[in-house]
């Protein structure tokens, strides 16, 4: 097994952060697209926008939820699920 130095290490840092940085500008970007087909359904009084190579669709979607502090706890008890999973938080030292 080989052995992982600091240089791989601050190397594989600094990507992370650059692909995060990515992904937000993407992110913008998209919101930004959203906001514009928004206004081209809304003026056309659509829920759809085509053009001769793409089709957006627009779909209202729900989504139920329960919060603990608005049930009984033994509702929460009975009806709640735990999930576990990895988080990961990428910082800069000295960022604020």
């Amino acid at each position: 097994m080989s052995q992982i130095t600091a240089d791989d290490l601050a190397r594989l840092l600094e990507n992370w952060a650059q692909a995060k940085a990515e992904i937000a500008a993407s992110e913008k970007k998209i919101m930004r697209y959203k906001r514009l087909a928004q206004k081209a359904m809304d003026a056309r009084g659509q829920d759809q926008i085509s053009s001769s190579e793409w089709t957006l669709n627009r779909r209202s979607q729900s989504r139920s939820t329960l919060v603990k502090k608005d049930v009984p706890q033994e509702v929460w008890d009975m009806y709640s699920r735990a999930t576990s999973f990895s988080a990961y938080y990428l910082s800069q030292k000295g960022a604020t």
